[in-house]
């Protein structure tokens, strides 16, 4: 279904208005947009500023989830670290003791050197998750202000085009 004019948009989601909108209205018409020829949409970007609102709203998510992904595994990491550092104090008490064979000292050691590696790998673990995580929140920041920037860009455009061949074509 193409909307190609607001009073079809309305109709279409059942609403009498674009003055103030609920945030199921702002939904369904973000739902609705790709639906909405070039023009419609962006008058509507331009008049409901619930859309917009919709937008920063959906950034700030962004990063409040990215901040609580970024904290949980924080503190993960240093449970590990506490968990593991116990395991070595206790092992590294153990390689003190005199009366220890060759063999057990030797598996000691290889347990002391095995928590290190499995520290040093969930390290290298958390960081590229979280390397990861802050990837995917610029991309989605920086698509939501390249909308913004581009919508604005377009009405701008449409605007100038219109005023022109409204003018007999001249500049």
């Amino acid at each position: 279904m193409s909307l190609g004019s607001e009073d079809a948009v309305k109709k279409a989601l059942g609403i009498a208005s674009f003055d103030d909108v609920t945030n199921d209205q702002v939904l369904a018409l973000e739902t609705a947009l790709p639906e909405m020829s070039d023009e419609v949409r962006l008058s509507l970007i331009d008049k409901v500023p619930a859309l917009q609102r919709f937008a920063l709203e959906a950034m700030n998510g962004l990063e409040e989830t990215l901040e609580k992904t970024l904290d949980a595994n924080e503190k993960s990491r240093s449970d590990l670290h506490e968990s593991l550092a116990d395991v070595r104090s206790v092992l590294k008490g153990e390689l003190g003791r005199d009366d220890i064979s060759e063999d057990h000292r030797r598996f000691l050691v290889e347990h002391v050197v095995e928590t290190a590696r499995a520290e040093s790998e969930q390290h290298t673990k958390t960081s590229e998750l979280a390397a990861e995580q802050a990837r995917e929140t610029r991309k989605a920041k920086l698509t939501l202000a390249a909308m913004v920037i581009v919508t604005g860009l377009l009405w701008t455009g449409a605007k100038v085009i219109e005023t022109r061949q409204g003018g007999g074509g001249q500049a």
